[in-house]
This record gives C-alpha cells, structure tokens and sequence, in this order.
C-alpha cells in the first residue's frame, strides 16, 4: 500500500531508512513504499507442526534477529526439516545462503552452537547484500 503525503520535508529521511521507498510527485508530494524485502512472505519460527512461537521473519533484518530470539528447539526443527533454506530460495532467490544454511544442517548441531552458527552466517550474508 503506498500512501500520498503532500507536505513532507519532515520525516521522509527517517521514513526511508526503517520502511521504505520513496516517489517525489509531480505536484510536490511524495509516493512512500514498502521495501522490497518486506513484500516476501513472512517466516513463521515454530516449536513443531502446528506449534507457533509468535515469532516472524519477513526480511533478513528480521531472521538475524529472530535468530537470537527463538527457542533453539525451534531452530533445530526447522534446518532439519529444510525450512530456512526453501524460504532463503522461495523469498530472496539466494542460493549461496541456502547452501550454507543446507551445510549448517549436515554439521548437526544443537542448542547455542546452532544458534551461533546460524546468527553468523546469515549476519554476514545480510552484510555482504547490504555492500
């Protein structure tokens, strides 16, 4: 949804760096926008099926952070079901994050080194996208 505000030398600035795009207009106004990265579906973190935590990702921001968040159980069940990775292609069209995602899952790790594991690699690709 984008929506039309006509006096704005206040806080488009702001309004660019945390939500999105801006359009000058031909009339003096201004056409904010979502970022891209909020137009994927989101990333529901679960415990096992059916079994929300509350917690969402809909940007890679978001998944670093939900990373730190979540139970680690529910880190476990979604890299070995395969979850971050389909979404990481399915959202973002990322296979280099994918790749490293599908690694993490062979390394079989559990509890705090799963969570580091994952905060390190995504952090990093978010950092290498944002280049």
């Amino acid at each position: 949804m984008h929506i039309l505000i006509l006096d704005t030398d206040f806080v488009f600035i702001t309004y660019i760096r945390q939500y999105g795009t801006v359009t000058k207009m031909s009339d003096g106004g201004y056409l904010m926008g979502p970022k891209r990265s909020e137009l994927v579906a989101p990333f529901h973190f679960c415990l096992n099926i059916g079994d929300y935590t509350g917690i969402s990702a809909a940007s890679f921001e978001d998944f670093v952070k939900s990373i730190k968040q979540v139970k680690a159980t529910s880190l476990s069940f979604h890299i070995q079901r395969g979850d971050f990775q389909k979404w990481v292609l399915e959202m973002f069209k990322d296979e280099k994050l994918a790749k490293k995602l599908e690694n993490v899952k062979d390394q079989k790790l559990r509890g705090q080194a799963l969570r580091n594991r994952l905060h390190r690699i995504v952090s990093e690709r978010l950092k290498e996208s944002t280049k």
